[in-house]
């Protein structure tokens, strides 16, 4: 009767074990799936943000360089028409002192000032082909690869013919629109969390030493204007620097990987780089994945926690049926033993 106890017993506790492993392994196989799919859809969503961030970014300068542009060449053809009017009421004497304070005012402005054939003021850095510009009505001329907007206007007075120049170059405004954009990517950095914008002037797409600078940069601000090598290697021993330079050369985009130490400990970063080529500039969107590891441990811990729950369920219901059938047992034995004795005495 022991023997069928223990025989009974023993089945009810294998069952139990083998199912509650089942359930184990269909629950860990679920826990590798989410931690998976929560680690790629984070990452996914982490990519999407900085692209994103570089792209508005972007879109942002082309927009401030449109408008500052614009707002140019209006003030542009308004000082034309005002120096015009001021040399028809000045006396000649007072024209250099005028225009010096002019310029101090306008210090971004080109300006050259004829009498007759004659270049009475001039001041800029000026290629010689602007000292004979006729006023033709254009606006914006190229000389030697370099962008100009131009507005003359040529004003007679007392028989004596003068041509008013105001140019500016539009690497002047550039670097208007750049300023207002570094100084945007410094208040960037806190638009998402754990991540930031930076941005490298490229000035040598082949690479090799200096083959950039930093033009923005939050996390160390002490850093723009440093120049860049190539052969910078990250905590894993790789190039990465050769690996954006070349992305952006090929395809203008991209993402790539670096990989850094803290405390001893491996991290890894993905970043996404876009080149603006009106600048050269290489402009980078970056964050760190550290937080997908708590929120996998997060997932881990609940799912440990369901086990333990699951785990107290199967024992007391294990507990409960081996309880049961142990007293059903019991009183199965105790009948056979009756119905044993009842034929026994027959028999006598």
């Amino acid at each position: 009767m022991k023997l069928n106890y223990l025989s009974i017993i023993g089945v009810v506790v294998v069952f139990s074990i083998l199912s509650f492993a089942s359930v184990y392994y269909v629950l860990n196989m679920s826990l590798q799936r989410d931690i998976e799919f929560t680690k790629q859809e984070y990452i996914n969503a982490k990519k999407a943000t900085i692209k994103n961030q570089v792209d508005n970014l972007i879109n942002y300068i082309n927009y401030i360089s449109k408008t500052e542009t614009q707002k140019k060449l209006e003030r542009l053809k308004q000082d034309v028409e005002f120096l015009s009017d001021v040399l028809k009421n000045i006396p000649l004497e007072k024209l250099p002192m005028f225009f010096n304070r002019y310029i101090f005012e306008h210090s971004f402005y080109k300006v050259i000032v004829r009498e007759n054939n004659k270049v009475i003021f001039h001041h800029g850095n000026l290629p010689e082909e602007l000292f004979d510009y006729k006023p033709i009505g254009k606006i914006d001329i190229f000389i030697k690869n370099k962008k100009y907007y131009i507005f003359a206007k040529e004003v007679k007075i007392n028989n004596r013919h003068y041509t008013i120049i105001l140019g500016l170059a539009q690497q002047d405004i550039d670097k208007m629109v750049q300023k207002k954009v570094i100084n945007l990517v410094h208040t960037m950095q806190f638009v998402f969390n754990n991540g930031y914008i930076s941005i490298i002037k490229i000035e040598n797409f082949n690479g090799g030493r200096k083959f950039a600078k930093f033009v923005a940069y939050p996390k160390n601000p002490d850093w723009e204007g440093l120049y860049l090598n190539d052969d910078k290697k990250d905590a894993k021993g790789i190039e990465y620097r050769k690996e954006y330079l070349k992305l952006i050369t090929k395809k203008g985009e991209g993402y790539f990987v670096y990989w850094f130490k803290r405390n001893g400990k491996l991290y890894k970063k993905i970043s996404y780089v876009k080149l603006y080529k009106p600048y050269n500039w290489a402009i980078f969107g970056g964050i760190y994945i550290d937080e997908v590891n708590n929120l996998i441990n997060l997932k881990k811990q609940r799912i440990k926690n369901e086990l333990r729950e699951i785990l107290k369920i199967y024992l007391i219901i294990s507990t409960l049926f081996v309880v049961v059938v142990f007293l059903i047992t019991k009183y199965e034995n105790k009948l056979l033993k009756r119905v044993i004795e009842d034929i026994k005495s027959l028999k006598k």
